[in-house]
């Protein structure tokens, strides 16, 4: 349990460590290049504490906003399809949070100067420095993860010459008998007894010669279970079985009706029309 915590806690400790450290240097290292231009450039000498403060009344903020930064991001879950919109919220919001308090953290500071500018005029200036700060942690961020995040593991590739002569494809198993409710209890019915199939609602009605039963299910999972080679869809409502067919009547409009042997009679649509035809089935105009 120690271990496993270990390493759940690792791409989050090193990019917030990481960062202190990297201010601590960046804050060094600007007011070390401080000290080299008073010399070498203004001719005055200046402190390494002096200049150390002038970086740090400048970016001193960001070794807590960046740490914080690092933490909530971390928090954030992975864009999965269903979240992404949320997953994109919940950043910006997180990166505009974030610029607001830096943007006003710096003009806090700027206020306590002597001879500061007015509100506008710091926003101006310090808006845009801090944007640029913002981006280059953001960029940094998405490094870290890049570097820190474990690569996947990939099984090694089998031969599909061996996995076709290991394995034999997966058939789908044919469905024979279908549960169906009838009055107040349940029966077990066989799908070649079954004439036609209506929609009725949530339901879809079963006929079987003078008998109807009802099963809870749309036409489309009906069609998915039925034996394709006895069933054939003949309306959007309706689908009959091969079987149970007595006659098809043709009408002038172009749509047909047809009579099945326990009596009922259906419309034919024009969409399926065609596709009795492949049957061979004659109509009677």
């Amino acid at each position: 349990m120690h271990t496993a915590s270990r390493k759940l806690a690792t791409p989050i400790l090193h990019p917030v460590g990481m960062s202190c450290v990297g201010w601590l240097l960046f804050l060094c290292s600007a007011a070390l290049y401080c000290v080299l231009f008073n010399q070498l450039v203004l001719l005055t000498t200046e402190s390494f504490t002096n200049a150390f403060v002038w970086s740090a009344s400048h970016y001193a903020h960001w070794l807590v906003l960046t740490p914080a930064l690092f933490w909530l991001l971390s928090k954030l879950e992975p864009p999965a399809t269903s979240r992404r919109y949320r997953m994109i919220s919940a950043y910006l919001g997180v990166v505009l949070l974030t610029l607001l308090v830096a943007v006003s953290c710096r003009v806090v500071m700027l206020s306590f100067a002597p001879l500061s500018p007015p509100l506008l005029g710091m926003l101006i200036t310090v808006l845009p420095q801090q944007m640029v700060v913002l981006t280059m942690i953001l960029l940094i961020w998405q490094l870290l993860m890049s570097i820190l995040q474990p690569k996947p593991h990939r099984l090694p590739e089998e031969n599909p010459a061996s996995v076709s002569a290991n394995k034999q494809p997966c058939l789908p198993s044919v469905e024979h008998t279908v549960l169906v409710t009838k009055g107040q209890g349940e029966c077990l019915i066989q799908w070649s007894q079954v004439d036609c199939i209506s929609a009725a609602g949530n339901y879809v009605e079963l006929m079987v010669k003078q008998e109807t039963y009802l099963l809870r299910a749309t036409m489309k999972q009906i069609e998915q279970r039925l034996p394709a080679t006895d069933f054939i869809r003949i309306h959007r409502c309706h689908i009959i079985n091969l079987q149970a067919i007595a006659q098809i009547i043709g009408l002038p409009a172009g749509n047909a009706t047809v009579n099945l042997r326990c009596g009922r009679v259906l419309p034919l649509s024009k969409s399926y029309k065609s596709q009795l035809k492949t049957y061979k089935l004659n109509t009677q105009p």
